[in-house]
């Protein structure tokens, strides 16, 4: 089950972030960004591209070997659990945001959760 959960996150980070470095206007659009200036583009492509496309690439590393799954299955925990942390909080803070960000906490969550869960049953191990 860990390997399958850090090899969905994997597909995910690098499918967004290719959309991210293909479409980067298409994809600030529905976060609700508007990019500010010639930088801010390039900046949204690095960061929503560049980076999670690395993350990707990483974990479906450690998800290839028995030895690092566990490095993956933390990694997933602590960018992941990252985001919807952050997430709500900026709910919490700003209750105006759109549904979509309650949503994407919620997915971020729970994906989380079931990382940690997988963490700890195979503590053992």
């Amino acid at each position: 089950m860990g390997r399958i959960l850090v090899v969905v996150v994997a597909v995910v980070y690098i499918a967004l972030g290719a959309w991210a470095v293909a479409d980067v206007r298409g994809v600030a659009s529905l976060l609700g960004i508007t990019p500010a200036g010639p930088g801010s583009e390039l900046e949204l492509r690095a960061m929503y591209g560049g980076l999670e496309i690395g993350l990707g690439v990483f974990l479906l590393w450690c998800a290839s070997n028995k030895t690092t799954l566990r490095t993956g299955l933390l990694c997933v925990a602590a960018t992941v659990g990252g985001l919807g942390l952050t997430r709500l909080t900026g709910i919490v803070m700003d209750p105006s945001q759109p549904s979509l960000q309650l949503l994407l906490a919620t997915a971020e969550l729970a994906t989380t959760g079931l990382v940690v869960i997988e963490i700890v049953r195979k503590r053992g191990t």
